[in-house]
């Protein structure tokens, strides 16, 4: 639980400005853009998470058949744990949106960086933010033991995610400097498909990694299998996005496109149902495999009954994605209000 809170304190206390992904991070964003991580708090209400998590525990502990006295003691240590939470979580939480206004977060991964040893970096808007109020996120930031090598640039505060803060630094200053930003680069088309959710990630390859798989130019070093997986899929995914709904998970209202948990898009429709028949026949050959081997193994004393993969066959069917036109969803069939008693 504490584990939990701290990483929590960690995410408020980096979040942005409100604005839509692409207005307001947009002079960061460049062609070769690998990966986009969007935190919309603005959506984000405490209360009603911890009354969506309260009630989703008591139907789940009177499914369980606890009786009248358990379930009361076991819910009122849930209400408990919930409200320790609570007072970890909401000064950081109210500091953040109301003493600095801020919203949202992204984390930006470019290969140009990636190419210098940078694996991504953090992005505040911090347009006309005064001293005193750099002060209180530094206070924050230093209560989460989180990192203070932030360096201001054309209105952003910039966290560079990397080995040897201070360089690195160095190298993302330099990379804001000659950068271009691409206002129609495919990881906008990425993230607008998942416009609903509170986390938000968006994966897309650059022209130049395509351009390096198709000509042979990837690291020697790596396996031919993930070559050939590599190359199979700048040929089939031009981009991928996967949201994190919040609220309505547990209970309550649901996000916008809160079924949707990853989304892939390909070059034409029957790039799409290609993808799902390989999946399809990977979730067999994946079975049987599992089966052949567990057979094999001397060591094994308990052997599953053929039942128990025809089972897990259709158990991983259940996961396999929707083709809609050119695009592969992934949903949650079933979400976790279905535990629900």
């Amino acid at each position: 639980m504490k584990t939990f809170a701290k990483v929590l304190i960690g995410l408020v206390t980096l979040t942005v400005c409100r604005a839509s992904a692409q207005e307001a991070f947009a002079p960061l964003v460049t062609e070769n853009c690998v990966a986009f991580v969007h935190i919309d708090l603005a959506k984000v209400e405490i209360d009603a998470l911890k009354n969506e998590v309260q009630k989703f525990g008591e139907s789940v502990f009177r499914g369980l058949g606890f009786d009248d006295g358990s379930f009361r003691a076991t819910a009122r240590e849930l209400r408990i744990e919930l409200d320790k939470l609570d007072a970890r979580i909401r000064p950081p939480f109210d500091a953040v949106t109301k003493e600095l206004g801020i919203r949202e977060i992204a984390v930006i991964a470019d290969w140009s960086l990636i190419e210098r040893q940078v694996i991504a970096f953090v992005a505040v808007p911090w347009k006309d933010k005064t001293t005193k109020q750099f002060e209180t996120l530094a206070a924050l930031l230093n209560s989460g033991n989180l990192p203070l090598n932030f360096f201001g640039i054309d209105g952003f505060l910039i966290l560079p995610l990397a080995e040897g803060s201070e360089s690195a630094a160095e190298t993302v200053e330099e990379w804001t400097k000659e950068m271009e930003p691409a206002p129609n680069a495919a990881i906008f088309a990425a993230l607008k498909s998942v416009d609903g959710a509170e986390v938000k990630l968006a994966l897309t390859l650059p022209e130049r990694l395509r351009f390096m798989a198709k000509s042979g130019g990837m690291p020697p070093d790596l396996p031919n299998e993930i070559k050939i997986l590599l190359l199979f899929i700048t040929q089939k995914v031009e981009w991928a996005a996967a949201s994190l709904p919040l609220h309505g998970i547990f209970g309550g209202e649901p996000s916008k496109n809160a079924d949707v948990l990853l989304t892939l898009k390909t070059p034409e429709r029957a790039d799409a149902v290609q993808l799902r028949a390989l999946l399809e026949l990977g979730i067999e050959f994946g079975a049987n495999a599992m089966r052949f081997a567990m057979e094999q193994d001397p060591n094994i004393e308990f052997q599953p009954p053929p039942l128990f993969f025809h089972f897990l066959k259709g158990f991983l069917r259940t996961l396999l994605p929707d083709v809609e036109d050119d695009r592969l969803k992934f949903r949650l069939k079933g979400d976790l209000r279905a535990l629900r008693g």
